[in-house]
């Protein structure tokens, strides 16, 4: 009996330390194991993109139409100073200063340290102040605003190389073009500046003579779109401008966002922002003292349109015509318009524009709202522009909040899935359309407290 009693005590014991081993090692694991944002922090790096107070954000419109810079992620875990966007890798790279190391940044938002650079030339410790970076093929790219330097890291090897003596003034921005292969920087005195990676020397590109006459400071970011459309800040990231190569003519954007300048990180892989179209300027709506909401939007490129129809909708399906407007035709490069609306009290109120041919064809914009009450969620119609097909998802007043949001079918099949966390008032979420055949459809948004549904038909262009 007494050897039995032995072995029994000896068995529990025995399990007892095997299930506390067990236990250790999941709290290992779970320790282990980083506290990520949602997979949809990066889910398509689509847009221009600034990195503001140590977080992601990127150039979006709000209900209004007016320009906004929106945060896509959580703050990053450690302080960075530069991001750049790899397209190939669908990550991005930092530099920690203090340490001299790269550090990749998965599209979950996680830092990883790649260790100490190679840097055979120099004798003396490094330090490098670097403020901002760009991605050129293998290589990171780094300088600092107001400096005559560039830091050429191989992203292969983890070596450096600095290229000294630049042919002009001093380093404000940078952005890469990979289809040509070229760098470009725009210089204070308001010249475009180009580069060959392999030369590593600038040489003048163009001069815009009427970009921001009246700026005292010349700092800002550059852009680069996929269609090779050039756009610039200054003032700290409070001016939006775009350069166009093709006229040598500069456009400038009225509403542009206030907030203060942060990081460019955006390539040739960028599309333009859902607010930009191809043949206006800026679309917006603001509310007047007296009640009233005033339309305004430029007009660009005004060759063969005649005029401009104004549209209302309370519920952004059905419309009516407001207004027909003449085209001022090509008077100036930049035309601008308006138009005075009364609004229905207690509704919603959403517009868009067609810009009409002497046949009354054309396009419309996309649509705008002004809206008294915080809406969960508003959807936009159909953006269709170049070989792009999207729908702009807007939420707004949910600050905080994760929620799930699905695109079904008229049979209510489910097509598309997304899982978000809303880290601003507002926020907006592009959804391609390009794999999606014509049809009706229903956008589902689930949060904790409800779900809600809204119908929209779709039909793609011949």
């Amino acid at each position: 009996m007494i050897p039995l009693l032995m072995y029994a005590k000896k068995n529990i014991i025995v399990k007892l330390g095997l299930l506390l081993l067990l236990f250790c090692m999941s709290s290992i694991i779970e320790a282990q194991q980083p506290n990520n944002p949602p997979s949809s922090f990066l889910d398509r790096p689509d847009g221009f993109y600034q990195l503001i107070n140590n977080q992601l954000q990127r150039l979006a419109t709000q209900l209004n139409g007016k320009l906004t810079w929106q945060a896509v992620g959580e703050a990053f875990e450690i302080s960075l100073k530069s991001l750049a966007y790899h397209p190939q890798e669908a990550c991005f790279y930092s530099f920690d200063s203090l340490c001299s190391e790269l550090i990749r940044i998965d599209r979950q938002g996680n830092c990883y340290r790649l260790g100490k650079l190679k840097a055979p030339s120099l004798s003396t410790p490094l330090q490098l102040n670097i403020d901002k970076a760009i991605i050129a093929g293998s290589y990171w790219i780094g300088y600092r605003v107001g400096g005559r330097q560039l830091y050429w890291i191989d992203l292969r090897t983890n070596t450096l190389e600095i290229s000294e003596g630049l042919v002009f003034q001093t380093l404000q921005n940078l952005a890469y073009d990979s289809k040509n292969q070229l760098i470009w920087s725009l210089a204070a005195d308001n010249v475009l500046y180009a580069m060959q990676p392999n030369i590593r020397r600038f040489w003048p590109y163009q001069q815009f003579i009427n970009l921001d006459k009246q700026s005292t400071d010349p700092r800002g970011n550059l852009w680069l779109s996929s269609s090779n459309r050039f756009f610039v800040s200054r003032n700290q990231g409070s001016r939006l401008f775009e350069l166009d190569l093709s006229s040598k003519l500069v456009y400038n954007w009225q509403n542009s966002p206030t907030l203060s300048e942060g990081d460019a990180c955006s390539g040739s892989w960028a599309n333009l922002p859902a607010f930009i179209q191809d043949d206006i300027l800026e679309f917006y709506v603001e509310k007047r003292s007296n009640g009233a909401l005033m339309l305004k939007w430029t007009g660009l490129r005004e060759w063969a349109n005649t005029s401009y129809l104004v549209q209302h909708s309370t519920d952004g399906q059905y419309w009516r015509d407001l207004k027909t407007i003449p085209s001022a035709g090509m008077k100036a490069y930049q035309n601008p318009y308006g138009h005075q609306f009364w609004p229905i009290q207690g509704q919603d109120n959403y517009f868009r524009l067609l810009k009409a041919n002497s046949l009354n064809n054309g396009q419309f914009s996309r649509t705008i709202i002004h809206t008294e009450t915080p809406k969960m969620v508003l959807f936009d119609c159909p953006f269709v522009g170049g070989d792009q097909t999207k729908a702009v998802l807007q939420i707004k007043g949910y600050k905080g909040q994760r929620i799930e949001v699905q695109l079904r079918d008229r049979d209510g099949r489910l097509v598309g899935q997304k899982k978000l966390r809303i880290y601003n008032d507002e926020h907006y979420v592009d959804w391609s359309l390009a794999t999606i055949k014509s049809g009706l459809y229903t956008i589902v948004l689930i949060s904790q407290k409800k779900c809600q549904r809204w119908d929209f038909s779709f039909f793609k262009r011949d």
